[in-house]
């Protein structure tokens, strides 16, 4: 059977990845503006999941749509007991100035294929398809029924699977293709907040950055009542000393300044440069502004907590990171956006009174948490998959991970995050110039074919 699977991803190598192409060719960004019936998530969302739903029909895949919040693929009709590989359509969102190509054109290049969702998640996506299609083609009985359930906004929520959720039974066991290989069994915990802080400085007239908390912000920009030819010198001196590139220019009898950052995974903000805390920086510099001074002394490549007082780091379930990902000015208020994930241990409500009595001259409140998860890696579902990875690369000394970053497993029932990154491989997921080692995904589909199998095998306790 080894040998027959092998060749049927050799048949279809072509086919998967003109789907993924046609795929990343589609910009599937939520966009409210664009929402209505059947399109909560806007016009892009909906026409990945048309894609998807036009490919199974050529297929002859069962498939269901539920008001374009999920659609899933399914195995047949059986009802009672399923198993579920969960994926999701959304990316985030993409600035073609800075990629070396339109991120939805995709590149083929060195083996390697460019484009916004290569690696989260469209690329998973078609290899768990396949993977489907496969066992469908070579008459697998399969001893309960699979699903491939395809979220519309994991990136800003997870409203389309909690809808799906509330439509359909939970699975008796899971995996989300939505991370990294050998599996993912510590999903710390994520929340998301504001600070509101009072603001009336004569000289900062607004202070704006960043458009989605769960990424290192990439720009950032400031109006401030300062000549341009005063503030033009520190300003280049600034750039220059820290390596960075922004702009000034004059705005009416004002100034505007901008400086440009590096974008990353909020997951991992150390990978990025903050566009947000630079110019918070530079401000302070220019003005002596205490507000300024307490976002830099706290946030500015601060990245673990230890600051503010929340960072229990352990070696088994890790460490707290922050980013600090939005910054908007109104009136006079000033409020900073933050993305805290935290290790199995803590909880939301121990960092959010810590954060208050930190900021007790501020106001603060969650908008969404997410508690972390942890699976025993004895359990039936670690043990399974993170032996067939073993079995199918023949990689026995990676060891499971704990990630800072969220996925469907926390909303779904006995799931873990399992692929499709692999170890060695660079993470590019939320960055610039996003990639994925085409090979891997050939690798990704044989190893998700013998891991439904085994599943599907299982008597669930």
């Amino acid at each position: 059977m080894k040998n027959k699977i092998e060749n049927k991803i050799k048949k279809y190598e072509l086919e998967m990845k003109k789907t993924l192409k046609d795929l990343i060719r589609i910009n599937s960004t939520e966009d409210l503006e664009s929402a209505s019936e059947n399109k909560p998530f806007g016009e892009g969302v909906r026409e990945a999941m048309d894609y998807v739903i036009e490919m199974s029909k050529k297929d002859s895949m069962k498939y269901k749509d539920f008001g374009g919040y999920a659609i899933d693929i399914r195995t047949d009709d059986r009802g009672g007991e399923y198993i579920a590989v969960i994926c999701h359509i959304d990316t985030v969102p993409a600035n073609p100035e800075k990629w070396v190509q339109n991120p939805w054109d995709p590149l083929e290049k060195d083996g390697f294929i460019f484009g916004r969702g290569t690696q989260d998640d469209k690329g998973p996506l078609v290899a768990v398809y396949y993977a489907l299609k496969i066992i469908k083609e070579l008459g697998i009985e399969l001893e309960k029924p699979v699903r491939l359930i395809i979220g519309g906004n994991e990136e800003s929520g997870y409203g389309g699977m909690t809808k799906y959720f509330e439509l359909n039974e939970q699975p008796v066991a899971a995996f989300t293709a939505d991370n990294a290989f050998p599996g993912i069994n510590n999903e710390k915990g994520g929340a998301r907040g504001d600070l509101v802080f009072d603001f009336q400085n004569k000289t900062i007239i607004s202070f704006n950055g960043g458009a989605t908390i769960n990424i290192v912000p990439d720009i950032a920009e400031a109006e401030i009542k300062t000549d341009l030819m005063e503030a033009s010198i520190p300003f280049f001196e600034y750039l220059e000393k820290n390596g960075l590139e922004g702009s000034i220019d004059a705005q009416g009898e004002n100034t505007l300044v901008s400086i440009k950052g590096t974008p990353a995974h909020g997951s991992t903000p150390e990978n990025g440069v903050n566009a947000i805390t630079h110019l918070a920086k530079f401000l302070y510099e220019l003005t002596n502004d205490e507000l300024m001074k307490l976002i830099v002394d706290n946030f500015h490549n601060e990245f673990d907590g230890k600051v503010i007082g929340i960072n229990p780091e352990t070696e088994e379930f890790g460490t707290t990171t922050i980013n600090t990902g939005i910054v908007r000015t109104k009136g006079n208020k000033l409020t900073l956006s933050i993305d805290v994930r935290f290790p199995y241990k803590l909880t939301s409500a121990i960092i959010g009174k810590i954060i208050s009595s930190k900021f007790n001259d501020a106001e603060f409140s969650w908008y969404k948490i997410n508690e972390p998860l942890y699976y025993s890696p004895d359990s039936q579902l670690v043990s399974a998959l993170y032996s067939t990875y073993q079995e199918f690369t023949g990689d026995y000394d990676s060891q499971l991970i704990t990630s800072g970053g969220g996925t469907y497993a926390k909303i779904t029932n006995n799931c873990i995050a399992f692929g499709g990154l692999f170890p060695g491989s660079e993470w590019r997921m939320h960055a610039i110039d996003e990639r994925v080692v085409w090979a891997e995904i050939l690798k990704q589909t044989e190893i998700y074919i013998h891991a439904i199998i085994k599943l599907a095998k299982i008597k669930w306790k």
